[in-house]
């Protein structure tokens, strides 16, 4: 598995204006929707400072079958590129030309993937549409405001950062039922206006993340954290924090919570690749 960059530069709350443009794409008029491709859009998100974001933007945007795009700010504590697996090479990964202020990676779909899963009777024609993952990484309370600010600038021109697809947001097991990460879920949701959100719960070890141990400690981890009926109460918290936005919930555990194991040959199942079908989907409906 990568290892976490320890030279990452550390977080700045005004990294969110360099990828508000993400969410400020033209919608196409209707003489024009032909040629234009059916993207959807979709960010990734977490309210505390594991890097739990950056891996559930590296293991989404390769969870995808069909063809990705995964951007962040080249700022950004951390990096959904340390989770981006490199040992012999990742065919389906093409790392943009460095500069400007993002990374970006394209994901090519799998050789004979979207075709041979949807002939199968596996995934639907519609779930294998492009998809855009806009890693925001930890929106704490400082980058919130940031973001809020930016959405309400409406006199200068900006128009209100909005995403028409749907939102990922990666809690800790602790952080599920506490009031805090829920209101800046609802202040978030306020602002991208997603469709559609799923909530993707990780080990606790994620905070030691980098320290010596942390990943034997994540190995561990194979039972599910929350029994079925203890996942409700998170669920209806978010909702109710969203204004009833569709809500889903997902436990990170045992091989699912290691880059090593993210998908990347066709017909790979994982979580990462029901997750990405599932949010597509939502976003067809």
């Amino acid at each position: 598995m990568a290892q976490i960059d320890s030279g990452a530069v550390p977080r700045r709350p005004h990294h969110i204006s360099s990828i508000a443009h993400l969410f400020l794409e033209e919608r196409p008029t209707a003489g024009a929707r032909e040629s234009v491709p059916d993207i959807c859009q979709c960010a990734v998100a977490a309210p505390g400072g594991a890097a739990i974001s950056a891996f559930a933007a590296a293991g989404l945007a390769l969870g995808s079958p069909g063809p990705a795009a995964l951007a962040e700010d080249r700022r950004i504590r951390w990096s959904a590129g340390t989770y981006i697996p490199r040992e012999n090479g990742n065919p389906r990964v093409f790392a943009d030309a460095e500069g400007g202020d993002r990374n970006t990676w394209t994901v090519a779909p799998e050789t004979g993937g979207p075709k041979s899963l949807v002939s199968q009777g596996t995934i639907p024609a519609e779930q294998t549409r492009e998809i855009h993952w806009n890693h925001l990484g930890c929106v704490g309370r400082m980058e919130m405001s940031h973001l809020e600010s930016l959405a309400s600038a409406r006199s200068s021109g900006l128009l209100p950062v909005t995403c028409s697809g749907g939102l990922v947001w990666c809690l800790q097991e602790d952080e599920a039922v506490r009031l805090g990460p829920n209101y800046l879920l609802g202040r978030l949701a306020e602002v991208i206006k997603p469709s559609r959100i799923e909530i993707m719960l990780f080990p606790n070890a994620w905070s030691s993340a980098g320290q010596p141990g942390w990943l034997e400690e994540i190995r561990s981890v194979s039972a599910l954290l929350y029994d079925s009926g203890n996942l409700a109460p998170i669920v209806e918290l978010a909702q109710k924090a969203c204004a009833g936005i569709s809500v889903g919930i997902h436990q990170v555990i045992g091989p699912d919570n290691l880059a090593a194991n993210f998908p990347g040959g066709e017909g790979a199942d994982s979580l990462w690749r029901r997750v990405a079908v599932a949010m597509i989907a939502g976003l067809t409906k």
